[in-house]
C-alpha cells in the first residue's frame, strides 16, 4: 500500500498527483483548465470524482489521495499490528521507567562509594532501551540464556 499524498497549499495550482483514490468516495482526478477559464479563475485547474454511473463531476479539494485503492482490511490489520507494537514499547518503557525510580534509592548494601554501582545501574537502562528498541522483550534476553541472545547483548554494550 502507497502512502497517501499529503496536499501542498497550492494544490489547485500544480499538484503532485494527478489522479488517484481518496478513502471515502472512490476515484478522483485533477483536471487542468483552459488557458481562458485559468486566467480568469486564476488557477490552473479543479478536482473531480467519480460519481456512481462511472461520469465525473467537480468535488471539493481532497485532504489526501492515494495512488492506489486502500485495502481497508490491509490497513485495519496494519493498525492492529501497530497498537501490539505500542503495547509492548509502552510496557518496556514502564519497566524501565520502575528499574531507574528503584536505583534513584541507591544500593541496599551500605557502601561508601556508589559510583561503579550507579554506572552499571545506567549500563541496565541502556541495555534494556536498546534491546527494546530492536524488537526485544526487555527482559526476555538474559545473559547466558542462548547464542541468539548473548550476541543481542553484545550489540546492546555501549
Amino acid at each position: 500500500m502507497s502512502a497517501p499524498f499529503k496536499p501542498d497549499p497550492d494544490l489547485q495550482n500544480a499538484p503532485a498527483v494527478r489522479e488517484g483514490y481518496v478513502i471515502l468516495g472512490g476515484p478522483v482526478k485533477w483536471v487542468a483548465y483552459k488557458p481562458q477559464g485559468a486566467k480568469q479563475i486564476k488557477r490552473k485547474g479543479r478536482w473531480k470524482a467519480m460519481n456512481d454511473y462511472g461520469g465525473w463531476e467537480n468535488c471539493e479539494t481532497p485532504a489526501e489521495v492515494w495512488l492506489e485503492f486502500p485495502d481497508h482490511k490491509a490497513l485495519a490489520t496494519e493498525a492492529d499490528a501497530l497498537r501490539a507494537e505500542n503495547e509492548r514499547l509502552r510496557d518496556g518503557i514502564d519497566a524501565i521507567n520502575q528499574y531507574s525510580t528503584d536505583t534513584l534509592y541507591g544500593p541496599t548494601k551500605r557502601v561508601d562509594d556508589t559510583r561503579e554501582w550507579q554506572r552499571q545501574s545506567v549500563s541496565e537502562v541502556t541495555r534494556r532501551s536498546r534491546l527494546l528498541l530492536r524488537g526485544y522483550h526487555w527482559d526476555a534476553v538474559d545473559e547466558g540464556d542462548t547464542p541468539k541472545g548473548r550476541a543481542a547483548l553484545e550489540d546492546t554494550k555501549p
